[in-house]
């Protein structure tokens, strides 16, 4: 049960991160979102999938190795890794597919993917440790 806990912190965590880049950091660089001028709305439930698949893949694959070996080494650099990739992809799709955005929107928008995928593979290790330490999964094993 704490595991899915962590895979909900973690899923909040990458999301308000990410909404405070999308609605401060960046509003004034670029027309937010570029498919607002050709009628499209947000694909809510393709974001929610997003940050539910990124959530979990950063609890599984970085956060959970870094808990069992106590060393935040694992999450933050391959934290970091698919953030990397991940904005990329994001990024080579966007110029494309949509109006393409300055080379200097690319650098900081992968930049900070980087950074927050990072910092959410770090304090997703370390919630998953309290909760390992304050609430431990099995209390009731019945010694013989």
């Amino acid at each position: 049960m704490n595991f899915f806990y962590q895979i909900a912190a973690t899923i909040l965590i990458l999301f308000f991160l990410d909404a405070g880049w999308l609605s401060f950091l960046i509003a004034e660089l670029v027309d937010w979102p570029a498919v607002y001028r050709f009628g499209n709305h947000p694909n809510w439930p393709f974001a929610e999938f997003y940050y539910g698949l990124m959530g979990t893949w950063l609890s599984f694959r970085y956060a959970y190795p870094a808990i069992l070996e106590r060393d935040t080494t694992p999450a933050i650099v391959g934290g970091a890794g698919l953030g990397l990739a991940v904005s990329a992809v994001y990024a080579a799709v966007h110029q494309l597919v949509f109006i393409p955005w300055s080379i200097d929107l690319i650098i900081l928008d992968i930049a900070w993917n980087t950074a927050i995928f990072s910092l959410s593979a770090l304090l997703s290790s370390h919630i998953g440790y309290w909760l390992e330490t304050h609430y431990p999964e099995n209390t009731n094993i019945q010694r013989t």
